[in-house]
């Protein structure tokens, strides 16, 4: 029973280490996507020049207790980059970059990081400019909560695993203790003893091999006592042959008489 445990614990760890990551990793996005609209509502258009008014609110959304990096990139139109990192990368084969919040995941420098890109539309005095949202976290923060995450399903899977583990070692315990006081009759009796076994003190699940073995008992039982039947027959049928010839000897001796002993 322990080996089943194990196995199915070991199974468990890797389902819930998937899990763990795909709700850290949903967590983040969401505070990425959050962040990156924030941003985008705070620019603006003056004189056909970009303006932007980074709020603090929306870095502030990335900060965790672990040390983590957060970059952004604002893209004016024409390709310039108006504030950030100029070097942050963009996302590969997109041919464009729209409203719709596109997540994804990208090396810089010696970093992995996870970004999202957004697409907005601002309206000037003259017409409309495009501008280009990247903001991008490293995953240390996605790790920690991964892991943490994992910890806490873990003990608490433990826990339970623990609390069945000791259910069913009580429960085999009183099991097996009927079984090993009906072992210690059996051994007690007398090799002669071929009576039925009482199943009273045994579970309802024992019951059907006690049964067996009653039947069984009960055909060597038969045996033995037809066996002992035909010793007995046997014996008696030759008992008299041989007291008649014990009589005659007995009878030539006595009388010395040497050719009725020869007959």
């Amino acid at each position: 029973l322990l080996m089943p445990l194990l196995v199915t614990f070991v199974i468990n760890v890797w389902f819930s280490n998937r899990a763990a990551r795909a709700a850290a990793n949903e967590s983040f996005d969401h505070l990425l996507v959050a962040s990156a609209q924030v941003i985008a509502e705070d620019m603006s258009l003056s004189d056909d020049q970009l303006v932007v008014d980074l709020p603090q609110a929306a870095l502030q959304l990335l900060e965790s207790d672990v040390k983590t990096q957060v970059f952004y990139r604002i893209i004016a139109p024409g390709g310039r980059t108006a504030a950030g990192r100029d070097d942050l990368p963009l996302p590969r084969g997109l041919d464009h970059i729209s409203a719709q919040p596109f997540l994804y995941s990208d090396d810089y420098g010696d970093r992995a990081l996870h970004l999202v890109a957004l697409n907005r539309r601002i309206e000037g005095h003259s017409s409309p400019a495009s501008v280009t949202i990247v903001v991008g976290q490293t995953n240390e923060p996605r790790i920690a909560l991964a892991h943490k995450l994992l910890a806490d399903g873990l003990f608490r899977q433990g826990l339970l695993m623990t609390a069945a583990g000791l259910l069913l070692w009580l429960a085999l315990s009183r099991s097996l203790g009927s079984l090993a006081r009906l072992r210690e009759r059996l051994i007690k009796r007398p090799s002669t003893d071929l009576s039925a076994i009482d199943p009273a003190d045994v579970q309802s699940e024992v019951r059907p091999l006690i049964d067996a073995l009653n039947l069984h008992t009960d055909r060597l039982s038969k045996v033995l006592d037809s066996r002992e039947r035909f010793i007995a027959d046997a014996s008696h049928q030759m008992r008299t042959p041989l007291a008649e010839m014990r009589a005659q000897i007995d009878y030539g001796l006595i009388h010395g008489d040497e050719a009725f002993i020869r007959s």
